[in-house]
């Protein structure tokens, strides 16, 4: 971990000496510079656009853009080594004290990031812990060693006061005031949920790790990630033969679809096959009706869905719910892709796994190319 630091601290002093030694700036400029955020040129941000690793003068420093305006800044961090004595910062600016040994969060995807930098058991409260699948923590929170804090709706203040984490990561939402909260606890945005590429959400893994000092760990989990994330995708754009693929389900009127420019169609297009609505510029989910649905993908060679199921899902009780996806070609194909999501840690574990997910769905739409590949998460229904 020493070298690591001592990394950043030559990057660092290359930039300073640019700056003093740049004849043409003068002192106020150098001044300026010297209490602004400066990016890590090292180890930049490859994917991810919704945080940045950089330094405050030779603290490591991390700061979350607003999704919705990426000219503004949400929060500013900086990480401050075990004993090392508080520095003058600038006001924007929040100082994280290392080590922290307690943490809370509204976020289930922040359970996978945790685990994979050995950092799980830190987390003492989260919302809706029920529902969450990690055997650790479940068997934690059936304990009473992890406290449920509530829905992101509706976060119990009282039981955050109790816990007094040392920081509490919130998933970002649009109009989101952390109004009382801030007063309780360390708050740090989360937006990986966001991001538009699988990747881009993996690499909030290094967004965590800063928090904790276990950036070298990170950094070399998701390079392995990257690694067979891409090494995948490679194989897959040799291939002519694409597919074409449409997902959700008709659910109360209507229709809800990935959106064009979300992280889903960006799986689909890396996995070999064309999305009906790739055109679309939507990065959220969009609702249809049941007609508009049919007549641009009726004849689509696959369907990809999800579901919360406590039964067996089939292609029967698949049908049940409506006979008209029997009039879709992916239906009578038997062509249908699903996860099931009551069973399975898609959404907790799949952010951190997206080489896994992609593999999958490479499994299903060219079957040929991973022969011996047993899925994990998605499989053709039966």
């Amino acid at each position: 971990m020493k070298n690591y630091f001592f990394n950043y601290s030559i990057a660092f002093a290359l930039f300073f000496c640019i700056v003093v030694c740049n004849p043409a700036c003068n002192e106020k400029k150098m001044e300026k510079s010297l209490v602004s955020f400066v990016s890590d040129s090292l180890h930049p941000v490859k994917y991810a656009q919704y945080f940045r690793l950089g330094f405050y003068k030779q603290y490591r420093s991390v700061q979350i853009v607003n999704p919705w305006d990426t000219s503004q800044v949400k929060a500013s961090f900086v990480i401050l080594p075990e004993n090392e004595k508080e520095p003058e910062i600038s006001s924007e600016f929040t100082i994280i004290k290392l080590p922290i040994r307690k943490i809370a969060t509204t976020s289930g995807t922040l359970v996978s990031f945790l685990e994979k930098i050995g950092m799980l058991s830190s987390l003492k409260g989260i919302s809706d812990a029920s529902f969450i699948l990690n055997p650790f923590i479940s068997s934690e929170y059936k304990k009473g060693n992890i406290e449920n804090i509530g829905s992101m709706e509706s976060i119990n203040h009282e039981k955050l006061l109790f816990l007094n984490p040392d920081i509490t990561f919130i998933s970002l939402f649009r109009d989101f005031d952390p109004g009382k909260l801030s007063e309780i606890t360390q708050v740090a945005y989360l937006a990986d949920y966001i991001e538009k590429t699988p990747l881009g959400r993996a690499e909030w893994l290094r967004f965590i790790a800063v928090f904790y000092g276990k950036e070298k760990e990170a950094d070399s989990i998701f390079s392995e990630i990257e690694s067979s994330y891409l090494k995948l995708k490679a194989s897959v754009n040799q291939l002519q033969n694409r597919p074409t693929v449409f997902d959700g389900m008709f659910f109360q009127g209507s229709w809800y679809l990935s959106g064009g420019d979300s992280y889903m169609a960006r799986y689909y297009k890396d996995a070999g096959v064309d999305y009906i609505w790739g055109t679309d510029s939507s990065t959220a989910s969009f609702p249809l009706g049941f007609e508009e649905i049919y007549l641009s993908a009726s004849k689509a060679d696959f369907w990809r869905i999800t579901v919360n199921s406590d039964q067996t899902y089939s292609m029967e009780r698949f049908l049940a719910e409506d006979e008209r996806y029997a009039l879709f070609k992916a239906f009578t194909h038997k062509n249908i892709v699903y996860c099931d999501t009551k069973n399975l840690p898609y959404f907790e574990r799949g952010i951190i796994e997206p080489h896994i997910i992609l593999a999958d769905l490479v499994k299903a739409f060219h079957p040929e190319l991973l022969k011996d590949y047993k899925p994990v998460y998605y499989h053709i229904l039966k």
